[in-house]
């Protein structure tokens, strides 16, 4: 008899071994392939656990009130496994535990249904802002999680990670494009316009920021002497009026200034000399515009001094800045050739709402 129960509890022994052997050997067919995704190319994101939506708490109450039998779990997978996985993917450039100034945070909530299966709700948010959101539904291995519940957890983690990654791919969730259309903020890759050849310079690239507060920027080169270029950027104005533009136009360059001197400040060889603001006033085809400049020298011991200049004007509800590697004097024949040729998006909903909010607060906090 005790060889019989020896025998049989190696049988079971054995059956246990082959059933979590061919579980953990099978393809994971819910696995999405992303390794054509450049490893760190997706932005910082931070990982947050929610509680479920209303809609999943009443699909759990009704399941449990279905049958004395049926148990559903809130959040039944911990959410280091999902941290976890989105570290190990490798795709973002962090990835941070509920840490609240990251631009881009997920949340994350799940139920599930007598562990047969699991349902999640991500939603993906921009500065609070909600911008995506996806539900999934996987079975959870029922084999592995009465035996190997860190296993079957950590993959139900990887296969959900996997997914979202796949999926944010497809529909290009990170990108400036979707964002602008997710925030109804201006299009700049559509909206923002400039001849491709502006005298002797000729288009670089045209970058459009994720950031909708920094907009986008062109790149011209000097065709014969390519060290030589000057960047075109366009961005809203940050108030809420801007009827004085000598103003407005003044406290933007000086921010420009300060910028300029904050990253050749964290070069030690390096030191910058900038001359005063100078307003000028340009007679264009469509009339007169006002704008402000500076120079600046860029100087490290035992090298050619740098040159730099830098044009601020103003374009409906955006600023219009030429920065370049040259003096002002030389860089004003392109100013002038550029300005009457550019096409910048008009205001925006997202900053029209932002600048009508802020009004609203300003009349609260000053009645």
């Amino acid at each position: 008899m005790k060889k019989f129960k020896t025998l049989a509890r190696l049988s079971l022994s054995l059956m246990i071994a082959t059933l979590v052997s061919a579980c953990a050997n099978q393809p994971n067919t819910h696995l999405t392939d992303t390794s054509h995704i450049e490893n760190k190319s997706l932005p910082p994101i931070s990982i947050f656990f929610a509680l479920p939506s209303n809609k999943m708490l009443v699909a759990c109450q009704e399941f449990e009130n279905a049958s004395a039998f049926n148990d559903c779990q809130l959040n039944p997978i911990d959410w280091q496994y999902y941290v976890n996985s989105f570290r190990d993917s490798n795709k973002f450039h962090e990835v941070h535990e509920a840490k609240n100034d990251v631009d881009y945070q997920l949340e994350i909530a799940s139920t599930s249904f007598n562990k047969d299966s699991i349902n999640v709700e991500m939603n993906l948010y921009w500065r609070n802002q909600k911008i995506n959101s996806a539900d999934y539904q996987l079975p959870h291995a029922r084999s592995i999680s009465l035996l190997q519940t860190n296993s079957a957890n950590e993959d139900v983690a990887n296969t959900l990670v996997t997914k979202f990654i796949s999926d944010a791919d497809q529909q290009a969730l990170f990108s400036a494009t979707y964002l602008a259309q997710q925030l109804q903020s201006s299009d700049y890759d559509k909206d923002f316009q400039l001849t491709e050849k502006i005298g002797d310079f000729a288009l670089n690239f045209k970058y459009v920021y994720t950031d909708p507060f920094l907009g986008a920027s062109m790149r011209y080169h000097h065709q014969k002497f390519l060290s030589d270029y000057i960047d075109v950027y366009v961005y809203p104005i940050r108030r809420i009026e801007w009827q004085d533009r000598r103003d407005a136009l003044n406290e933007e360059i000086n921010l420009v200034r300060q910028e300029i001197e904050y990253v050749i400040a964290q070069q030690e060889s390096l030191s910058v000399t900038t001359e005063d603001n100078q307003f000028i006033q340009l007679a264009l085809e469509h009339g007169d515009t006002q704008g402000v400049f500076f120079d600046g020298i860029i100087s490290e011991p035992g090298q050619e001094d740098l040159y730099t200049s830098t044009y601020v004007f103003i374009n409906g509800d955006k600023f219009v800045k030429f920065r370049a590697t040259f003096p002002a004097s030389f860089s004003k024949t392109f100013v002038e050739q550029a300005l009457p040729l550019i096409q910048v998006p008009t205001e925006s909903h997202f900053m029209a709402k932002l600048r009508d909010e802020y009004r609203q607060k300003q009349q609260l906090d000053n009645p």
